[in-house]
Formats: C-alpha cells, sequence, structure tokens
C-alpha cells in the first residue's frame, strides 16, 4: 500500500505543469490579479502588495481577473508613490497605508530568467510600453513590452551594451496574446509569441543589474518620443503613455523555459472567449424624429479618453435636420471644426486656418486639450442656425503663431457657419494674422474608427467635381489621382479632371454625401497635389492618426495600423483667402453640405451661389444691401418703420438661377410674415421658413425659401 502511495505521488508530480514545479524555488515575481484589493495587486512571488497608480478596471482574465489599463495614466509600482498631503483617492482607505506597510525590495533579475505574460492590447503604444520595466535609460536593466506594430521585445543590458531582441512577428490588437521572453548568459536572447519562436539574439554576457531599479508595469520610466512621426526630424516631443489593454498572468522565474514548455503554458491556458474589451467608434449622433435645431450636447467617445477632459455637460454642437438622418457636428475630439456625418456614420471632418513654425503646423489639430478652440451659438431659428468657431493657430506646444512681442498677441481666427434647413452651410472665416499669403484653410478629410480603413468607408473612385455647366468627372485612388501630372500649371488637380471645376463631391459609403462649392475654378485636387508621402501599402489613400481624438503632441504621424481614429485627407482645394477691408483680417468663404443628389443636381445652387442672379426692389422705403456670399442672402434696411411691405424682382436664368434663396431684412420690428411668390400666397411649410433675429440695435427678419426657378420671379413680403 505504501508503494502505491509513492507511485501515485510521484505520478502527481511528474504531471504538474513545469511552471508550477518551478514556482517554489525559481519564482521572481508574480501577478495574477485575482488579488486586488483598492489599490493594491500582490505579487504572489514576494507577498508584495503592490501600489497601481492612475485609472484601471478589473475585467475577465485568462485566469480569473486581469487589470485593465487605460493607456495615459495606469502604471504598478512597488512601494507608495509621493503624493500631496491634500491628495485624496477614492480608491484607497485612510488605513490602506498602515494595512500594506512592507519592507520588500523590487524584484532581482541578475541571472537567466523567464519572463510572461498574457495581453490584449485596445491599441499599440505610441513606441515601445513596458509590459515590465526595471531599466535605467537604456544603459541597465530589464525592459520587456511591446512596440507601436505590436512587435514583442525583450531588451537588457549585457556586459555594458544595451540588447533588444524583437519578435518577427506581431500580435493582434483586441486579442488575447501569450508573450514571453528568455535570457541565459550563454545563450542569448529569445522573444515568444503563443509558445511559438519569434525573434532572438545571440549574444554572451551577464545582465548588468542594480538593486536600486524601481519596476514598473504597464509604463515606461521615461517619456518616449512617438514613432512613425512625418516630422522626427523636429516635431519630435517625448511623451507619456502606459500600457493601453489587459494584462493578466504576469510572471518572472529564474531560468529558462524551453519553447516546448512554453508551449504548454499557453495551450493550458488559451482562453475559450475574447477579452473583455469594447470596440471604440465616433460618437453616434441621434437622429431618430430629428428636426432642424442645434443642441448643445456632450458626445462621448470612450471611457478612458472621455474621463481625461475637463468639462462639464455641454462642450459640443450638433445639428440636425428636418426628417433626415445626417448630421453637422461641432465636437471637442475634432478640436470644433465642423464634422459632416452621414446617415450611417460616416464622417468628414477638415482643417482650420493654419500656418508652420518652427515646431510644425500652428492649426486647430495641433491644440489637443482645446485650451483656445471653442465653439458657440449665435442663432437657433427655424430659418437658420449660426455657429461660431473661435482659435488661435498654435503648434503642439501650445505656442501660437506669429505673437507680438510688444502685444503678445498672435495668429487668432473666427469662424461663422451659416446652416440652413437644405442641408447646406456657408464657412466664412477670418484670420486675424499678419502674413498675407501663409495660411491654408481646408483639407476635407476622412474619419475612420479603430478597426477601419479608408476603403471601408469611401469608394475606390472617391471623388466626383463638376463645373458650372454641368459637367462631371470622377476621380480614383486606386492608383495615386495626380501622380503623372508634371504640368506646372496643373499641378494640384486631378488628371483628366472636367475645366473650371468648382463643386465636389466625397463619395462616401452613403446614400447622403458631403459636397463643397469653392468660389474660384480649377482648384479643386487630391490632398498634397497628389504628391506621395508614405506607404500606400495599408491603403490607397494618405492616412494619419495623429488626429482627430489623439492627445500626445504631434502635428503629424503616419499610420502603422488600424488600431486608432484616422484621418484621411481626400482633396486640397483652393478656396480662396486675402485682405478684402484695408487693416482687416483675412477671408474667405466656402460652401459645404450633406446631400443624397448627385453632382450635377447640386450645380444649379452652385451656380446660384456664385452667379448670383440680380434682384431689384420695387418698394420705397428700404434699402436693397446687396448678395452676401458669406451667409447666401440678399440683404435689406428698412429706413420707415411705418413702411409694412417690401416687393422685388429676381432676375433668374438657367445659367443665374434662383435656389433656395435667404432674406435678411434688417428692423423688420414684426413677428409676423406674409409671403407672395410670382402673386401666389405662401403658407408657412416645410418649403418656407422664416425667424425674427432679435439685437440691442433692431429685430430682423430672416427667410429661407425651398425653391428653384430659372426664370424672373417676384417676391413681395408683407407684415
Amino acid at each position: 500500500m505504501k508503494l502505491v502511495n509513492v507511485i501515485l505521488m510521484l505520478l502527481f508530480f511528474i504531471t504538474l505543469p513545469v511552471n508550477v514545479q518551478t514556482a517554489k524555488g525559481d519564482m521572481i515575481a508574480e501577478w495574477t490579479f485575482d488579488d486586488i484589493e483598492g489599490r493594491r495587486v500582490k505579487d504572489h512571488g514576494s507577498g508584495s502588495w503592490d501600489f497601481i497608480d492612475g485609472h484601471f478596471d478589473i475585467v475577465d482574465g485568462v485566469v480569473g481577473k486581469a487589470i485593465k489599463c487605460d493607456g495615459f495614466t495606469t502604471s504598478i509600482a512597488r512601494g507608495e508613490p509621493e503624493r500631496d498631503e491634500d491628495d485624496e483617492d477614492e480608491n484607497e482607505d485612510e488605513n490602506e497605508g498602515e494595512r500594506y506597510e512592507q519592507e520588500i525590495s523590487d524584484p532581482v533579475i541578475a541571472e537567466a530568467f523567464t519572463i510572461e505574460a498574457w495581453v490584449a492590447p485596445q491599441a499599440y503604444p505610441w513606441n515601445w510600453c513596458a509590459v515590465y520595466n526595471q531599466e535605467y535609460k537604456k544603459a541597465r536593466g530589464v525592459f520587456f513590452g511591446i512596440d507601436g506594430e505590436g512587435r514583442v521585445g525583450l531588451h537588457t543590458a549585457v556586459t555594458r551594451q544595451w540588447r533588444e531582441c524583437v519578435s518577427q512577428d506581431k500580435i493582434p490588437f483586441m486579442a488575447w496574446s501569450y508573450i514571453a521572453a528568455t535570457f541565459h548568459p550563454e545563450s542569448g536572447m529569445r522573444v515568444y509569441i503563443n509558445g511559438q519562436l519569434s525573434g532572438e539574439l545571440h549574444v554572451k554576457g551577464d545582465l548588468l543589474y542594480d538593486r536600486e531599479f524601481p519596476m514598473q508595469i504597464a509604463r515606461n520610466h521615461e517619456p518616449m518620443s512617438p514613432s512613425s512621426l512625418n516630422r522626427a526630424g523636429f516635431v519630435n516631443v517625448p511623451v507619456k503613455y502606459s500600457f493601453d489593454g489587459i494584462i493578466d498572468e504576469l510572471k518572472i522565474t529564474r531560468g529558462v523555459l524551453d519553447s516546448s514548455q512554453l508551449l504548454k503554458n499557453y495551450q493550458r491556458l488559451k482562453p475559450s472567449k475574447a477579452p473583455e474589451l469594447v470596440w471604440r467608434k465616433l460618437p453616434k449622433i441621434p437622429t431618430d424624429n430629428a428636426e432642424f435645431g442645434a443642441f448643445y450636447t456632450k458626445l462621448n467617445y470612450d471611457a478612458d479618453w472621455d474621463r481625461l477632459w475637463r468639462d462639464d455637460r455641454f462642450p459640443d454642437i450638433v445639428i440636425t435636420f428636418d426628417e433626415q438622418k445626417y448630421s453637422m457636428v461641432f465636437w471637442k475630439g475634432t478640436n470644433y471644426n465642423m464634422n459632416l456625418i452621414t446617415e450611417n456614420g460616416k464622417w468628414i471632418g477638415d482643417q482650420s486656418a493654419e500656418t508652420f513654425g518652427e515646431f510644425g503646423c500652428m492649426e486647430h489639430m495641433s491644440d489637443k486639450q482645446n485650451r483656445y478652440s471653442h465653439v458657440r451659438l449665435i442663432e437657433n431659428s427655424d430659418a437658420r442656425i449660426v455657429v461660431h468657431w473661435r482659435y488661435a493657430l498654435t503648434d503642439i506646444n501650445y505656442t501660437i503663431a506669429n505673437t507680438d512681442s510688444k502685444t503678445n498677441w498672435g495668429d487668432w481666427a473666427d469662424e461663422y457657419y451659416y446652416v440652413y434647413p437644405d442641408g447646406i452651410a456657408v464657412r466664412h472665416y477670418l484670420i486675424h494674422g499678419i502674413e498675407n499669403g501663409g495660411y491654408s484653410v481646408t483639407e476635407p478629410a476622412l474619419f475612420c474608427s479603430p478597426g477601419e480603413k479608408p476603403e471601408d468607408n469611401i469608394d475606390m473612385v472617391a471623388v466626383t467635381v463638376a463645373n458650372l455647366a454641368g459637367k462631371t468627372s470622377s476621380h480614383s485612388f486606386e492608383t495615386w489621382p495626380a501622380e503623372d501630372n508634371n504640368d506646372d500649371e496643373e499641378v494640384g488637380r486631378f488628371k483628366n479632371s472636367v475645366d473650371n471645376e468648382v463643386l465636389s463631391v466625397i463619395n462616401v459609403k452613403s446614400k447622403a454625401k458631403p459636397f463643397f462649392i469653392y468660389e474660384h475654378e480649377n482648384s479643386i485636387g487630391p490632398y498634397g497635389g497628389g504628391k506621395r508621402e508614405i506607404d500606400y501599402r495599408l491603403s490607397k489613400f494618405h492616412w494619419r492618426n495623429h488626429w482627430p481624438v489623439t492627445q500626445i503632441p504631434s502635428d503629424g504621424r503616419f499610420i502603422l495600423s488600424n488600431d486608432r481614429v484616422t484621418s484621411s485627407a481626400i482633396t486640397s482645394p483652393r478656396s480662396g483667402i486675402k485682405r478684402e477691408t484695408e487693416n482687416g483680417p483675412l477671408e474667405g468663404r466656402f460652401i459645404l453640405g450633406i446631400s443624397e443628389e448627385p453632382a450635377e443636381a447640386l450645380v444649379p445652387f452652385a451656380r446660384f451661389w456664385i452667379n448670383t442672379p440680380k434682384l431689384k426692389i420695387n418698394s420705397q422705403n428700404f434699402t436693397y444691401n446687396g448678395f452676401s456670399r458669406n451667409d447666401r442672402a440678399y440683404h435689406f434696411t428698412k429706413n420707415d418703420s411705418a413702411a409694412t411691405e417690401i416687393a422685388m424682382t429676381v432676375s433668374a436664368s438657367e445659367s443665374s438661377p434662383l435656389v433656395n434663396p435667404v432674406f435678411v431684412v434688417k428692423n423688420w420690428n414684426s413677428d409676423s410674415l406674409k409671403l407672395k411668390i410670382n402673386g401666389a400666397q405662401q403658407k408657412e411649410s416645410d418649403g418656407v421658413k422664416y425667424s425674427i433675429r432679435k439685437t440691442l440695435e433692431s429685430q430682423d427678419l430672416i427667410v429661407w425659401l425651398e425653391l428653384n426657378e430659372n426664370k424672373t420671379t417676384k417676391l413681395t413680403f408683407r407684415q
């Protein structure tokens, strides 16, 4: 009977997993993350209760529980972090310090070792990011983590040289991976993914180690410059960030586990379900039972990102339209440019006024925290909505362009968006700057949520352009649409474009599509004039992720993966900008909107806005002040308070039609309107919208009409 018991005991120990067999004597550190109390997590190797700093969540792991890091603030270290005396932490009770008092030193990694972890990145880091870090300025110690493309690395100081062993393969984001690495002074360094050897570095020598090196999990000790910057030579700011995703079963043992042992560990714990991560998505705009109006609101993106912002309930503005599913949105995540959002959630944004300085682009995209950029509602009525956007032209260090040494004022911009019930808006921009020719203003850009490519959201034939004659041409990005265009006079335009184009439609994969109309002919071309800038194997479109949403100080970062929100500039129009009054700001304007109509059907409106039909008033006591492209409106002033009627004749024609016109009558001073078109009384309906604008000086009438006339038209407004 004793012999049977001995045999059974031997069989029990033989069948134990290798890492369990070696755990007692060879364990250096082990964080299973099943034991988290407040802000403390237990290291089962030493018994230490280590401190979790920043924000984190406890989620399901491959075994038991795991820690989800937020990508911004999370880290784990031994001992207490430095805190102000009045700094309170809701996750830690007042007796916790005494409860976890300890004199346990940081792990000692001074000889052959194996390090293992299960990870599920929500997104790849901006550059290398530690899963486990105990290094000093790439001169001593050990670093184990992943890079901005999902490669796994073991970096160590061997014989006084910093050595880096990097995997050939990449781990996926939004999925579990088992990563491991080994070091031996005779055979060198090896990196494994899911139990398979993926990288090795043959190097001999001992580790250079110091017992004073503090360990840190999920965060680098020092800030690091992001990878893949498009101006890395001079716009290169080291940034602080954390691991973004889930870490579980982190373990360090003495000695080297071979590939068969690591493969067994992988197979033993391989999870059957996906990690507890939610795909990040650009905000969804509620448009059920929509009506024309503007609304202050707060659009959420992701809990970890939302938590960073120091704002309250109403930082954003959303404009919706009668019985339509599309919308126009001013969102803090895009630094408040207007975004055109289709019925199925495709986003087209745009840039601000932009100039260039010693530290790169100076524009709204660089104002990551919206220190200068903000929006406010000026008008919100049945007839129209006016949104004011104000911002500084700043670089990523928040330095404002062309700052005057005497006054300390630099370049600022005011923009006014005049939005009407037909889904068409005017963007009127004014730049308070000193440069006459040093600014650009617009580059319509497609946004993609994580996991998406531009090709998922936009047709390969991405742009259709049209001229005022109604001729169109469509342009594919299958090959870069201007790469063979070497004619100096044609630089910046699409190949084989129709002549004199003024209108462009961005062919996103939706029913309603964004469109733009510019004052000047021959002004529309592919982004950057068709010059190639990046490796286009990942996408046929230009593709970056420094904006929107991104919080790192960067004015340009090329795509390594579709793990983050991205932007793809589609066109680079010349919208026009000049100083229109002496000593006044630099000004310009263009049309932007959303429509289900094809480009040809939008041409009549372009003719109206550019070749506006002449108008003559037939009433005394009113002054006609002309048509303004800034708000697409005919303007009048009532000079006699007793006057009650204004009559006008518009000389519309096919080349100069009257399409959805707007009329503004200053000093109307009445709440009522009776409208006649060609003698016929009109009822207020979806095709007739008016409102009374009350100011400190006057009460003004604003009228929008759904109208399409190419012959002489008579209108009468009566109180």
